[in-house]
């Protein structure tokens, strides 16, 4: 999480850009996509332990220094820490775009327009070149909860480029979002806690049974077998 602080050139860079792209759909162009499959995923495709499921889509952009296999490696992660609460991600499929600049940023009034002209499955996560709010996060999951004013980005993650110990803060923010919930906890080595880093990888039953919960009545999980 970066601090917080306004950052005025670049909003208004990026308000200059956003009457040009309600006309920018022609220009939102998909050039490539990829597929992880749970074998590259998981040890086990049967494992036991996995009695939730989901589908992961995900967007980057030409131009920018996001990689595929830094993407990739970083939803294994992921995958490997949801596992505790028996979560799988059942494909993580990655889309390459080839778009305006301005959406290559996470703001919200351009990132509405930019999921309007360009929808993907949900839950959604955008790996951008960096993050024009205010409120400075490296990442931002946004949920049901919080997600009343943006409706367009209900079931998204954000990641900017630059994003501290990625699978990690991966996995973090698609718990937020599983959770509907926003919520830190102070506990040692806890995925929740405010700070994302190596060992902060565990998740408590009732964190894992909120995510069973609120991402099954979300429409975010499925059980294993259907």
């Amino acid at each position: 999480m970066l601090g917080t602080h306004i950052v005025p050139v670049r909003v208004i860079l990026l308000l200059m850009l956003l009457p040009g792209a309600a006309a920018a759909d022609q220009r939102v162009q998909e050039v490539k996509n990829y597929s992880l499959s749970v074998v590259e995923m998981y040890s086990s495709e049967n494992d036991a332990r996995l009695i939730y499921k989901f589908n992961l889509a995900m967007v980057y952009f030409t131009a920018t220094a996001w990689r595929k296999e830094n993407i990739f490696d970083a939803v294994k992660t992921a995958a490997r820490i949801l596992g505790q609460c028996g979560i799988k991600i059942q494909s993580a499929d990655l889309h390459l775009l080839d778009a305006p600049d301005g959406f290559k940023y996470y703001f919200v009034p351009v990132s509405r327009e930019f999921v309007r002209i360009a929808p993907y499955p949900k839950p959604t996560v955008y790996f951008v070149k960096d993050t024009l709010q205010a409120e400075r996060f490296d990442a931002e999951a946004i949920g049901r909860s919080n997600s009343m004013n943006r409706p367009e980005l209900r079931d998204t993650v954000w990641v900017a480029l630059g994003a501290k110990d990625l699978g990690v803060s991966l996995a973090h923010e698609l718990a937020h979002l599983l959770m509907d919930s926003g919520e830190h906890v102070d506990e040692p080595e806890n995925l929740m806690g405010e700070e994302t880093t190596p060992r902060n990888i565990k998740l408590n039953a009732v964190q894992c049974d909120r995510m069973r919960k609120e991402g099954s009545e979300n429409g975010l999980l499925k059980p294993v077998g259907r």
